[in-house]
Order: structure tokens, then sequence, then C-alpha cells
């Protein structure tokens, strides 16, 4: 399997490519925005032979960032959906760059439990429990994920059969007959707004956001957060309203009853490999060697070295 995504100014992105490599994924279709500094380090070994970079100049959308995403997501992951089934892969996920792909079953089991023909597997997300303020790597120090009162989208995300009917429909699904993996096979862990100040990024990118396409977003705590910063925008003077409105509305939104007994916890962030890689004669560029090299270099993944800007 493969995955596509865009991505601007990710955290911890090299630790995130490590963790999907060790899964099992073998090719990666990135649309990097805004962000030249990642260039490098994905036109590096072992990632180079790995990794299809497409990216753009233009970053006049960018402050719109919440109303385009989806258009561009769209164009880029059936870019790489004709992209993968030339190469010879059969699947494709779209995940962010603030999530994992978490298998409790190896992928070839999932999508045998599917029904024939089968084009479209969604999985559930959990979203993550920050705890702190503190600039940590989130996808090592947080343990905790919950279903219950998410602040963020609760309709998964998809991986879809390559073939040339398919088509991304929306940022959660492809089109086509679909199957729900259970959640005890599999999920995608969401770290939304995890980092304190990449959240504040986020939405004093958004300050300039019209009260109807303010109300047009459907999560209350993504309204609140712009309204925040269109009010109080000024990191020298503002600091403590933005703190207090973290800690209230992000951290101990979580410390619930309700949430804490029924999260899921996750000791160790760290899977053995649970998906199989295509045919190496259907790599191109020796890309089975790479994977196979890149794999190794990220045995070390859960000690050694999304998120996402976009609202979603």
């Amino acid at each position: 399997a493969a995955l596509a995504l865009l991505t601007r100014r990710p955290l911890h992105f090299e630790w995130w490519l490590q963790y999907h490599i060790r899964l099992g994924i073998c090719h990666f279709f990135i649309h990097v925005e805004d962000t030249p500094e990642l260039l490098p380090l994905l036109s590096s070994e072992p990632y180079r032979g790995m990794v299809t970079i497409s990216q753009k100049g233009d970053t006049s959308h960018f402050k719109d960032n919440y109303w385009t995403l989806q258009d561009r997501q769209r164009a880029h992951v059936n870019a790489s959906l004709a992209r993968s089934r030339e190469m010879g892969v059969e699947w494709l996920f779209h995940v962010d760059d603030d999530e994992l792909i978490w298998l409790d079953k190896p992928f070839a089991e999932i999508i045998a439990a599917a029904p024939k023909g089968t084009t479209n597997i969604t999985f559930s997300n959990l979203e993550a429990i920050p705890t702190t303020v503190e600039p940590v790597n989130y996808f090592e120090h947080i343990h905790t994920f919950t279903k219950k009162r998410m602040l963020a989208y609760v309709n998964g995300k998809p991986v879809g059969r390559t073939v040339p009917e398919t088509k991304l429909d929306g940022p959660h699904r492809f089109c086509g007959p679909s199957y729900a993996v259970p959640m005890t096979d599999g999920v995608i862990l969401h770290y939304e707004s995890c980092d304190f100040n990449q959240w504040c990024g986020k939405f004093l990118n958004q300050i300039d956001c019209t009260p109807e396409r303010k109300q047009s977003i459907p999560f209350p705590y993504y309204r609140d957060s712009i309204s925040l910063f269109q009010q109080f925008n000024d990191p020298e003077k503002h600091m403590p309203q933005w703190l207090d409105f973290y800690k209230r509305r992000k951290i101990d939104h979580y410390n619930t009853h309700e949430i804490r007994t029924a999260a899921r916890h996750i000791a160790k962030m760290e899977r053995p490999r649970m998906i199989d890689p295509p045919p190496s004669r259907q790599l191109e560029g020796g890309g089975a060697q790479q994977h196979a090299h890149a794999a190794g270099a990220a045995t070390g993944v859960a000690t050694a070295v999304s998120g996402s800007s976009a609202l979603g």
C-alpha cells in the first residue's frame, strides 16, 4: 500500500515517515506546501526512492486554507491513485501528517474481510488526548485516545483500491462500494492540535475569516479558536488568553470520567510490519530495496527521532 497527503509545516515529520515505513507503506506521494525545508529530507537517503514529491509555489490561498484544502487534496490524491496503479500498488491510504495508521490486524486480513468489489475501506478515527502545553513529540508522548466528545472530525479516513474507476470523494472516503473496518482491527490516531504553538499558528492563519465562513465550519472548537485569535492576536500581549483557552478547551476538555473510562490506552507507539509490500518487480527505481533499507533504519522508531495546519 502507498500513502498520499498534503503537508504544510508539519511537526516530527521524519518520525511520522519512519513509523509508516516500518508499518509497511511502500511509497509516499507528498504534496509539499509552503515548506521548502522538507525537500532536503525527502530527497535524501533512505527516503528518496520511496517518495514522489510535488509542490506549489503560490501561497496566496493559505489564509483560505479550510475552504480550498479539499480541492487540493482531491487533485493530489487522484493523481496519486493513477501513479500507484502504474507502480503496481493496489491500495492507497489518504491520511494527514498529524495522523498515524494503527493496525491491530495485518492489512491483508483486513482487506480479505471486505466484500468482493470494495473500492473504499474506511478506518474509524480516535482523537489523541494531550496533557501539556510544552513542546513535545506528541507521537511519542501521548498514549491515550478517545472516540467520545471529539473536537474535530469523527467520520474516519480511507484507503482506496487503485482501480481506474476509484476517485477521492471528499477527505474521508473514496467512491464506490465501501467497507468499514472494525475498530478492533485498526484505527486512525488523530493528533489534532496537540502542540500548543502549532495550534496558535493554525488559527492565527484564519483571523481574516468572515463571520459567514466561520459559521460554516462544523466544529465549535475551531470556530471558537478563530474567534479567540480574531480578538486577541498579539503574542506579546495575549499569550495568557491563548494559554487559558487551550488549557480549558483542549486539555481539560478530555479530563472527564466519561472520556477517561472509555479511552483507549496504547503503551508503546511501535508496530511490527503489518502491510505486505507489492512484488519488487512492480516498484520502479529500486523501490523494494529502498523500502527494506528505510524499514531497517526505522527499527528504533518508538525511541528514535499534520501536524497539519489545515482546519480538519
